[in-house]
């Protein structure tokens, strides 16, 4: 149902969980608004100021996605800002680590978005699910001021449809 979902990360030693629920506290997730939790290659927890790796690609998710707002976003707003292949204004020369704020990353293999709730059906649409032919090319930072959505970026022509 809508406004139930969470985030689990287990631990090394798989005797515990830390548990990140929708509407739980914004104090551990920059900013994040109660609606959205955005997970990336670094847990939560871990705020982007301290300049660890994957906190600039989920800040960049967290911008575009409140940007568009709670009501506009859908498979397919995910699935666009999944696939945002420019750096983030800001964190263009982060080299050490190097996280320019890309969601899409390079060494991404396959993406797919799920939802529980949507009817079984026998082809899925392929605009939720992407195995990938060649790696992403990175492009420059967007204005985000003029669109706050990025458009599709380029590494849509190289993929491969399994239908």
């Amino acid at each position: 149902a809508a406004g139930q979902g969470a985030i689990v990360t287990r631990f090394g030693n798989a005797s515990s969980a830390d548990v990140w629920a929708l509407e739980s506290s914004a104090g551990l997730s920059d900013g994040q608004p109660p609606w959205l939790r955005v997970q990336t290659n670094v847990d939560h927890w871990v705020p982007i100021s301290s300049g660890a790796y994957a906190t600039h690609r989920r800040q960049h998710v967290v911008e575009l996605l409140t940007g568009l707002g709670q009501r506009n976003v859908n498979k397919s707003s995910l699935m666009t800002t999944y696939l945002t292949d420019t750096v983030r204004s800001g964190s263009e020369n982060r080299t050490s680590p190097e996280d320019t704020g890309v969601i899409l990353r390079p060494t991404t293999i396959a993406t797919v978005l799920l939802d529980p709730s949507a009817p079984s059906v026998q082809v899925p649409d392929s605009w939720h699910w992407r195995i990938w032919a060649e790696s992403a090319k990175i492009q420059p930072s967007i204005n985000e001021h003029t669109s706050p959505h990025p458009q599709k970026p380029s590494k849509q022509r190289n993929m491969v449809q399994l239908i």
